[in-house]
C-alpha cells in the first residue's frame, strides 16, 4: 500500500507499507544536481553531497560514522545531473535514529572548511576513477557533445580545476539557494507505518525553514556536434544521441520507451544477429525533464567500428516508416515487464516512487501505466521516433578515432543531412570542452 501526505512546509512525503519485508529503504531526494551549478563551478552539487557527511552543528562526521557503526548501516548519498539524494537501508526498528541523522544533516549542515579542503582530494581521486573508466568516458563526451558547455554539458563529478576553485562560501551559497523544503522529497519502503512516519517526520523536518520560490534554471539546449578521445587499444566505443521528447507525464515516457525498445531491437536484429559485427547493442532514453536524449551505444573491435556505424545509420534512416503494429505491441509487453522489474527491491520502489512524485506529480501504478501504455498508437511511435531521429546528431567516439568516419561522413550516411549554418555558427559559440586522461596527484 502507498501512501503520500504534503507537511505544513511543502516537503512530500511517500510511505510504501510492504509487510514482513524485514527491512527498510530510506531516500531523502532535492531536485537539484549538477545542471543547477554555474559552469565555472563544475561539480559543486557533487562537493556539497559529500559536504553533508562532514558534520553537522549537532553530530560530528566522527560521530555520524559512529552511529553507522551502531546500526551496521552506510549512509550513502548521489548526485546526478537532476538530483541530490540521501539513501540508506535500514531495519526496521533503526528507521527513525537514522531518519533523524538525515534531518539533523539537511537543516543544520556545518560545512568545515578544513574538512571541506581534505574531502576534495577524495573527489579528485573520483574524478580520475571516471575519466579511466571508458565507459564513462563516452557517456561524459556525448553529454557535451549534447549540450556542449552548458551545465548538463559538462560532468558531474566536476574537473580537477574546478574542483580545486570551488571554496566553502560558493557551497554555503549553493546550499542556502536551492535545499529548501518545497523541494524535498522523502520516500520510504518496507516495514513502516505510515501514520507513525509521518508524524515523526513533521517532527524532525517541520522547522526546515520554508523559503522563497526556487530560482529557476535556464535549460541547457540540446545542440549536438562531435566529441572523441583517441585511446590505443582495439576496441572503440561510441555513442550516437538524439533529442527524445520531453518528459511530460507518464505518456511521454511510455512513448518514449517504446520507441527505445524498438529501435534496440532493430539494431540488435540487423547488426548482431544477422551481420555479427559485435556482441551487443543498446539505445536508451537519458530522461532529464525537458532535456532527453536518445542514444544509441555499443563497442566493437576498432577494425569494425566504419562498417558498424554505417549499418547503424542504415537503420536509422527512414527506421519510422519500418515500424509495424506486431513490434508495438511486443514492445509493450517488454516495457511492462521492465516496469515491473524496476520496483522490485525496496530501494527500488523507494526510489521509483520519487521519481513517479517529482515528474509525474503522483504515483504511477502498474495497472495505470499498463492503461496508458495500451493507449500508444504505432502512429504516434511512428511520428515521434521521426520527430527523434529528425534532430542534430551527437557522437561521442572513444579509441582509434582516427579511424572513425567523421562527424559529416555520419551525417551523409544519415539521409545525407547537410549541417545548416546556422547550427555551425551556434556551435562555434560554445567552446569545445576538452577531456583529458589525468593523474591526480594526492
Amino acid at each position: 500500500m502507498i501512501n503520500t501526505t504534503t507537511l505544513s512546509n511543502g516537503i512530500r512525503i511517500i510511505v510504501e507499507s510492504v509487510v514482513n519485508a524485514g527491512k527498510t529503504s530510506l531516500q531523502c531526494s532535492f531536485g537539484v544536481g549538477s545542471q543547477n551549478e554555474p559552469r565555472e563551478l563544475n561539480g559543486l552539487a557533487h562537493l556539497t553531497e559529500h559536504a553533508f557527511f562532514l558534520g553537522t552543528k549537532n553530530r560530528s562526521q566522527k560521530e555520524i560514522r559512529h552511529i553507522e557503526n551502531q546500526l551496521g548501516i552506510t549512509l550513502n548519498a548521489e548526485t546526478t545531473q537532476d538530483n541530490i539524494s540521501f539513501i540508506a537501508d535500514v531495519l526496521p526498528e533503526d528507521l527513525s535514529t537514522v531518519l533523524d541523522v538525515f534531518a539533523d544533516m539537511i537543516q543544520n549542515p556545518a560545512f568545515p572548511k578544513e574538512l571541506l579542503q581534505k574531502e576534495k582530494k577524495i573527489i579528485l581521486t573520483e574524478i580520475k576513477d571516471v575519466q579511466e573508466d571508458d565507459e564513462n568516458t563516452a557517456d561524459n563526451l556525448l553529454y557535451n557533445a549534447s549540450f556542449k558547455r552548458t551545465p548538463l554539458g559538462l560532468p558531474t563529478e566536476g574537473s580537477v580545476k574546478t574542483i580545486k576553485d570551488i571554496t566553502a562560501q560558493d557551497v554555503q551559497d549553493f546550499y542556502h539557494r536551492f535545499f529548501c523544503p518545497e523541494d524535498l522529497i522523502i520516500s520510504v519502503a518496507g516495514e513502516v507505518d505510515f501514520e507513525s512516519f509521518a508524524t515523526q517526520c513533521e517532527r524532525l523536518f517541520g522547522q526546515f525553514e520554508k523559503g522563497g520560490v526556487q530560482p529557476a534554471v535556464s535549460p541547457s539546449p540540446y545542440l549536438g556536434g562531435d566529441r572523441r578521445i583517441e585511446l590505443a587499444g582495439e576496441t572503440d566505443l561510441f555513442r550516437m544521441g538524439f533529442q527524445s521528447v520531453p518528459l511530460k507525464d507518464s505518456r511521454s515516457f511510455a512513448i518514449a520507451e517504446i520507441c527505445s525498445d524498438i529501435l534496440e531491437e532493430n539494431l540488435f536484429e540487423e547488426i548482431r544477429e544477422n551481420k555479427g559485427l559485435l556482441y551487443a547493442i543498446h539505445a536508451d532514453n537519458w530522461f532529464h525533464g525537458q532535456n532527453s536524449v536518445l542514444c544509441v551505444s555499443a563497442s566493437c573491435e576498432s577494425q569494425k567500428t566504419s562498417t558498424v556505424l554505417r549499418e547503424v545509420c542504415g537503420v536509422l534512416n527512414h527506421f519510422e516508416q519500418k515500424i509495424t503494429p506486431e513490434q508495438v505491441e511486443i514492445a509493450k509487453k517488454r516495457i511492462k515487464l521492465d516496469f515491473v522489474a524496476n520496483k522490485e527491491t525496496l530501494a527500488d520502489k523507494a526510489e521509483s516512487n520519487c521519481f513517479d512524485l517529482r515528474y509525474f506529480g503522483k504515483i504511477v501504478s502498474a495497472k495505470e501505466f499498463y492503461q496508458v501504455l495500451d493507449t500508444v498508437t504505432p502512429q504516434e511511435v511512428a511520428d515521434t521516433i521521426q520527430q527523434m531521429l529528425s534532430s542534430r546528431l551527437s557522437f561521442a567516439g572513444v579509441g582509434y578515432t582516427r579511424k572513425m568516419p567523421s562527424y559529416d561522413q555520419l551525417n551523409q550516411w544519415l539521409r545525407g543531412k547537410e549541417e545548416k549554418q546556422t547550427l555551425i555558427r551556434q556551435q562555434a559559440s560554445f567552446p569545445a570542452c576538452r577531456f583529458k586522461k589525468v593523474n591526480v596527484k594526492e
